[in-house]
């Protein structure tokens, strides 16, 4: 088709009063395709000509879809202009708050943080900053700009940026203008109070943008710790498009996660590793601190020298007793080149994972003496493996592989069933076990062998151990295994424990820390939404599980309504 002929559909499509929203989603598709064309087009004409297509004329004309952007058409509507905001967010059209906040930019700086994620979720407003260009670097090495961010761009909000209206700005810009000039009035709690009254006014079958956003501010300001406050709600049409319109927030919060965490690392990264350096010295942990450190210098070209600085800092004397070194020279704060080659610091590399291999063998002969076998003796084993089991792979040799597997068989060799099952958490979490940088039927292989050394230590853990110590193995089972009816069973005794507890706060602790796994199991909300409502005065974090698609613990809430209503 000729771009004469797209251009006229085009124009034709634009100049309709009322489409339906699956011609509007076809035109969105579109704009995305030749969006992406033009990224890759080497031709500057034809790049400036697919991108006249996305103008200020489109981007008013899609506004006027927002209230029939929904999930059935994957949010089409606010994926395009979204992008248009950090392309090109000249062409957006114009937005009452940010008129406001260009004109008094104190209102801004004063934002509070959940009014903040209200602007957000409603109207957008982020972008990419790129931080590496507001600062040349010098042949000192200045790192200051790379300490607030974890990538080469950070991700900021921006007025100017803001992709969406919302129904509800005039109720933020009076909310924004009253927190400048203070009355002595609460104007937070009574915004709050406000947005909740607005809420109880909406009619079961309203699905207008109005209505829906509401719930999304409500969602922003008062949160999800309560949620039984949601009660009267959920047979809402507008709730259900609410907590439909969260995927889609999600998904744009999601596209600046992935933009600033597939970057490097920064040297803030690098300076906490070695500042952990003279306690992991202590509990003879150094080398994992080195291994972590090479992970760095293999995914990041932001300072080679992390691992010279290592074997720099070796070499300095230690205070055991205050975790420090008694030359008292900061380093964190001088930094400079350390002068050790490549080459040596790859023997020295070498030669860690030589004392490594040594220090595994020391602590392995030392279980085979059963009469003096003590707690330190595992706990000398477990250090060796973690070191060994992350070390090992510092190095492109062909028997990394083999060393971590021989770490592995090993593990049974720990006599405590819980610092096995600390071991083989800790093991997994090895970065180079989850990066996809080695061959991944050796890397499925050793992820089963994991899952299945966790499995037969989880099954070890004895019956009277307390409801406070019991779930911490069952969030980490369930982060390398998975869920099962027997893990189901066990969080279910974890919660009729929990009510015979008498300390408040181990209560709470555990509700917090079972919360992810509620909606794993049918069964589960209806034990754990009563022991979360006894603390409605002190409330604890839910997890947003409410608000999970498909929720079952948003069901029960539903049923537990249905209830209330019949008696």
């Amino acid at each position: 088709m000729s771009k004469q002929l797209i251009e006229a559909w085009i124009l034709d499509i634009v100049s309709s009063d009322k489409l339906p929203i699956e011609s509007v989603a076809a035109l969105c598709k579109l704009l995305q395709q030749c969006e992406r064309i033009a990224e890759s087009e080497e031709n500057d004409e034809k790049k400036k000509f697919l991108k006249t297509w996305i103008n200020r004329d489109i981007c008013a004309w899609l506004f006027k879809y927002f209230p029939n952007d929904t999930i059935e058409n994957q949010f089409l509507v606010d994926a395009v202009l979204a992008k248009v905001a950090i392309r090109n967010s000249q062409v957006l059209p114009a937005n009452d708050l940010r008129t406001l906040f260009t004109e008094n930019q104190s209102c801004l700086i004063h934002l509070n943080l959940p009014v903040l994620a209200a602007i957000i979720a409603l109207c957008g407003g982020l972008t990419l900053s790129n931080v590496e260009n507001k600062k040349k670097r010098s042949g000192s090495q200045d790192y200051d700009g790379d300490m607030v961010t974890s990538a080469r761009f950070a991700v900021v909000f921006s007025p100017q940026h803001m992709h969406r209206k919302s129904p509800l700005i005039p109720e933020l810009k009076k909310y924004i203008q009253a927190t400048q000039n203070p009355t002595g009035v609460d104007v937070q709690s009574d915004f709050a109070h406000q947005i909740q009254k607005k809420a109880e006014k909406i009619q079961l079958d309203d699905q207008t943008l109005e209505a829906v956003d509401t719930f999304i501010l409500i969602f922003c300001i008062v949160g999800v710790d309560e949620f039984w406050l949601f009660r009267p709600f959920v047979h809402h049409k507008a709730f259900k498009l609410a907590t439909n319109r969260f995927k889609g927030i999600l998904n744009y919060l999601r596209q600046f996660l992935l933009a600033v965490c597939n970057t490097t690392v920064t040297y803030a990264c690098q300076s906490a590793l070695v500042a952990l350096l003279p306690l992991c010295r202590i509990y003879r942990l150094e080398h994992l601190v080195l291994a972590l450190l090479c992970w760095t210098a293999t995914i990041s070209d932001r300072d080679p020298c992390a691992v010279k600085w290592y074997f720099e800092e070796m070499q300095r004397p230690t205070d055991d007793e205050h975790f420090s070194y008694t030359d008292h020279y900061d380093k964190l704060s001088e930094v400079n080149h350390p002068d050790i080659s490549d080459e040596k610091v790859t023997d020295d590399v070498r030669r860690a994972i030589d004392e490594a291999k040594h220090r595994l063998q020391d602590a392995l002969e030392q279980t085979k003496r059963e009469r003096d076998r003590t707690p330190q003796t595992d706990a000398e084993l477990s250090s060796a493996l973690i070191s060994l089991g992350y070390l090992c792979w510092s190095l492109p040799d062909d028997n990394e592989k083999e060393l971590f597997e021989d770490c592995l068989t090993n593990i049974s060799k720990i006599n405590d069933v819980v610092v096995r099952l600390d071991v083989l958490s800790v093991l997994a979490l090895c970065p180079f076990i989850c990066s996809s940088m080695n061959g991944s039927s050796d890397l499925n292989r050793i992820r089963s062998q994991l899952n299945e050394l966790t499995r037969e230590s989880f099954k070890e853990l004895p019956n009277d151990m307390t409801p406070l110590l019991s779930v911490s193995f069952f969030d980490r089972y369930i982060s390398l295994v998975g869920a099962n009816d027997e893990v189901m069973d066990g969080i279910n005794r974890i919660l009729n424990q929990t009510d015979s507890l008498r300390d408040e706060l181990d209560k709470r602790a555990i509700l917090i820390a079972v919360g992810p796994c509620i909606n794993l199991s049918s069964d589960l909300p209806s034990h754990f939404s009563p022991l979360m409502q006894r603390f409605h005065t002190s409330p604890i974090l839910a997890r947003a599980q409410v608000l999970q698609f498909d929720s079952p613990l948003l069901r029960q809430l539903v049923e537990d309504s249905k209830e209330k209503n019949m008696t």
